[in-house]
């Protein structure tokens, strides 16, 4: 009767020596990658962290944390009351992240209930990383009830998607326009993560393969392709449909500065020239070029450098 529980003792012991040296060269990795992350402009600081997760995990918790990035002259910064990042040990290229708000991206206040954050890599280089919050409010940008974040990078292309719910957006008239659901679905070159600031390029633009938008039974889709010129102004194409003209309209008047008279000409000449009677469906391209952006055949608004 003592073999088994001498079994159990002595495959407890191993574990534990194994989860100690595995500890112990997870937390050396770490530390000595850091100063090779801020090297290339990434830099994690903690007014406070602490190591555990005995015995089945790898934890390492951050309080205060800052992640910023910085490249040239320009940097992206994110800030939390805490961050808290879980791996399993028997699998330490799955991370899970818990991020506990309110957060600040930039300077720009987000509050968000606890945002889980997923990230595996692979051995040839290649991650999927997924993200979702509730209860996202950016001060003065938008607010959602759920945000769900995706990006996965294969076969040298970055794969991007994002969609919430109950988005909430106001516009430059100070009224709130309700989003029941928005979607995006993206593409483009991998080389985008070693010059983020640059955005896409017209070698390697951000293929937009799906933008869809609902409220009730208004619905509005486009795709297309777009690109920052060498001026970092917007430049591209897109082709846009939607069931319901007269709902859009009001949404896009006050962003583009559009009196009453310009929203009546565009909606008539878009009924003439994009109607479809089959699917009931007003279609036009976005197209910006030169600095200026045209829906269908009209002039919407001159675009300024991004940056």
């Amino acid at each position: 009767m003592f073999y088994p529980l001498l079994g159990v003792l002595l495959l407890c012991a191993i574990w534990c020596a194994y989860w100690y040296i595995a500890f112990l060269s997870a937390k050396e990795l770490v530390q000595a990658k850091r100063p090779e992350f801020a090297g290339k402009g990434l830099h994690l600081g903690c007014a406070r962290e602490s190591w555990g997760g005995f015995p089945f995990r790898f934890e390492f918790q951050c309080k205060a944390a800052l992640l910023q990035f910085t490249q040239g002259n320009e940097s992206i910064s994110f800030q939390s009351m805490k961050l808290l990042a879980v791996a399993q040990v028997y699998n330490p290229f799955h991370i899970l992240l818990l991020i506990d708000g309110p957060s600040s991206v930039n300077g720009v206040k987000l509050t968000h209930g606890r945002a889980l954050v997923s990230i595996a890599a692979s051995r040839n280089g290649d991650w999927d990383m997924s993200s979702e919050a509730a209860g996202v409010n950016a001060s003065g940008l938008f607010s959602t009830d759920q945000l769900k974040l995706f990006a996965r990078k294969t076969n040298g292309r970055l794969d991007l998607a994002a969609n919430a719910e109950t988005l909430i957006v106001p516009i430059p008239d100070h009224s709130i326009t309700s989003i029941s659901h928005a979607e995006i679905v993206a593409q483009t070159g991998a080389s985008l993560l070693a010059q983020p600031f640059h955005g896409p390029t017209v070698e390697q633009p951000l293929e937009i393969k799906s933008l869809k938008i609902s409220q009730g039974p208004v619905d509005f889709a486009a795709q297309g392709k777009i690109f920052l010129n060498p001026q970092h102004r917007l430049a591209g194409r897109m082709s846009s449909q939607t069931n319901d003209i007269d709902w859009l309209m009001p949404i896009i008047a006050p962003i583009f500065s559009l009196n009453e008279q310009d929203s009546v000409s565009i909606k008539n000449l878009l009924n003439l020239t994009g109607r479809d009677p089959a699917t009931n469906t007003t279609k036009a391209d976005f197209n910006a070029n030169e600095g200026v952006l045209y829906w269908g055949p009209l002039k919407l608004v001159d675009l300024i450098p991004l940056y």
